[in-house]
């Protein structure tokens, strides 16, 4: 699990950093910059993004925007924000923070930060299910692999699939089609579409790997009251 604050070095930044690997118990990376902080976002694969918004020129909700526009990008899965300030954000700007599960705290409250983050890295953790999915990327692109014992089969599928199934891993336990399709710029059937060829590429991948119970399960969809509903019951592995 990897943690990236993205603040201008200081002898007190130094301090935090330290502190939070202590307290969240993973590797802590830093960046001087928003930009900066992009390209080590995708290098690194962090999980959980720290900000000092007093430092950005911008409203907060629009450096979340950024931030889950370069993970989409970069087809990986976009990390948990947390965007700290010396003062109070302003309710507008927090509010569409809060829509986006930003977390808005204030950058002097050491201990309620570094308890933020191990929340959010133990959501992230991988939950024990029947299947494993293996996330594999190479030169900016993933590749889903079924993994049985020591080996693994491959899922395969399209590049729109693959872009939702790591939405689907994004460590909730289900998305709304609908907000699927809004991240996706697809329409509500198209993404429909492609959870059904996720289902039949896993299934077939197991099918290759001898599979006498196939799990039917891994990629699933549901239609509840409030919208139908999607996801991936499978524990995940990024590489």
């Amino acid at each position: 699990m990897k943690v990236l604050v993205i603040e201008q070095w200081t002898p007190r930044t130094q301090i935090f950093i330290e502190q939070l690997n202590r307290a969240a118990g993973c590797g802590v990376y830093h960046a001087q910059s928003l930009d900066e902080g992009l390209c080590t976002m995708k290098e690194r694969h962090a999980d959980v993004i720290v900000v000092n918004l007093d430092e950005q020129e911008q409203e907060g909700w629009h450096v979340a925007e950024q931030i889950r526009s370069e993970s989409l990008d970069a087809h990986m899965l976009c990390p948990y924000m947390i965007f700290l300030s010396a003062r109070r954000i302003l309710d507008e700007d927090a509010r569409k923070c809060w829509d986006l599960d930003v977390a808005c705290m204030l950058r002097e409250w050491w201990p309620a930060v570094f308890e933020e983050v191990r929340k959010a890295l133990w959501k992230r953790r991988k939950r024990r299910m029947n299947s494993t999915i293996r996330f594999q990327r190479h030169q900016g692109h993933y590749t889903l692999h079924h993994c049985k014992d020591m080996t693994s089969a491959h899922i395969c599928v399209p590049f729109q699939p693959v872009r939702l199934a790591v939405i689907l891993a994004g460590g909730l336990g289900a998305y709304t089609v609908q907000s699927i399709a809004d991240d996706l710029g697809l329409c509500c059937q198209s993404v429909k579409k492609y959870i059904w060829e996720l289902r039949e590429g896993d299934l077939q991948a197991q099918r290759e790997l001898n599979i006498i119970e196939p799990d039917r399960d891994v990629f699933w969809m549901e239609r509840k009251a409030g919208g139908t509903l999607a996801g991936i019951r499978a524990n995940i592995i990024w590489i």
